[in-house]
């Protein structure tokens, strides 16, 4: 119980507030864990401690199991945890702005992993207020879609009129179509 119970918690941190998860995962969690297990197997060698023991490798087998699915299946809870938690802030924040330059979605970042030297990748919490976006969702790099500037690696739908768009790597909203500089390229 208290191995499970502590692998939701820290999940639940890391989805809500941990830019990209996988690295608190491969240098906190998983570290952590190999020294805990590493300690529990020279506790059970002494008679003194093998029932203390025993329970703990028990929770913290069951900790590495929760820990283990929430990891494989990050890219499918992860938004959904943070929509559920953190969606009314977004939304007063998207909504608070004004209507889009050349009918540009009402949008605020919502997520972004990656770095050197791979590159960086953003998704936008997007309000649509037609819907239009629902045809994307789920396809596969749908490229460039009216209403946002650059190309486009995903849409996710969070519920309706609201979704989650991933740009291609290193592109930024506000950036797309100008050079280095700010100005407009050609």
């Amino acid at each position: 119980m208290v191995g499970a119970a502590t692998a939701m918690l820290i999940l639940l941190s890391l989805f809500l507030f941990a830019g990209d998860p996988t690295l608190w995962l491969l240098f906190l969690v998983i570290p952590c864990v190999a020294l805990l297990l590493f300690v529990l197997l020279v506790l059970l060698i002494f008679r003194r401690t093998r029932r203390f023991s025993a329970g703990l490798l028990l929770a913290t087998l069951v900790f590495v199991g929760i820990m283990t699915a929430g990891w494989r299946f990050e890219a499918t809870l992860r938004p959904r945890v943070r929509w559920a938690f953190l969606s009314r802030g977004f939304k007063r924040q998207v909504l608070a702005q004004p209507n889009g330059p050349h009918g540009d979605f009402k949008h605020v970042e919502w997520d972004g992993w990656g770095g050197v030297p791979i590159g960086d990748w953003t998704a936008y919490v997007v309000f649509d207020p037609t819907d239009s976006l629902k045809a994307e969702s789920g396809r596969e790099h749908p490229g460039m879609i009216t209403g946002i500037p650059c190309d486009v690696l995903s849409v996710r739908r969070l519920e309706p009129y609201w979704y989650s768009v991933t740009l291609e790597m290193n592109e930024y909203w506000e950036r797309c179509g100008k050079d280095a500089s700010g100005a407009a390229s050609e």
